[in-house]
């Protein structure tokens, strides 16, 4: 899958998917919330965030985009956010991710 993540999620995690072979591109530094979603959308690219301004349907409508994953997962510790992001995977297939906002709890 081809995956962009936001400036704030975790790069251990951008790691993991890579090593499970998947494409990650990391967003630049800086960008606001549209430019980042604008280059997901651009890029057909599934956006990986912990950013819940990303689950804001009437500014981010998820029909619009290749999917929005939004972890909200507290504590943010790896151990938790890896497993919940690996079992994501394996639970649904790549084509179920467009047009939806996947709350990650």
């Amino acid at each position: 899958m081809e995956f962009l993540a936001d400036e704030n999620f975790k790069f251990r995690l951008s790691k993991l998917l890579r090593g499970k072979g998947h494409d990650v591109k990391l967003s630049p530094k800086g960008l606001d919330d549209f430019k980042v979603a604008g280059l997901a959308k651009e890029e057909e690219r599934v956006l990986l965030s912990f950013d819940k301004d990303f689950s804001d349907t009437d500014k981010f409508p998820p029909s619009k985009y290749s999917g929005i994953v939004v972890f909200r997962i507290d504590p943010p510790i790896f151990s938790k956010l890896s497993a919940a992001l690996l079992n994501l995977l394996d639970k649904m297939p790549p084509e179920s991710f467009s047009g939806k906002l996947i709350v990650v709890l």
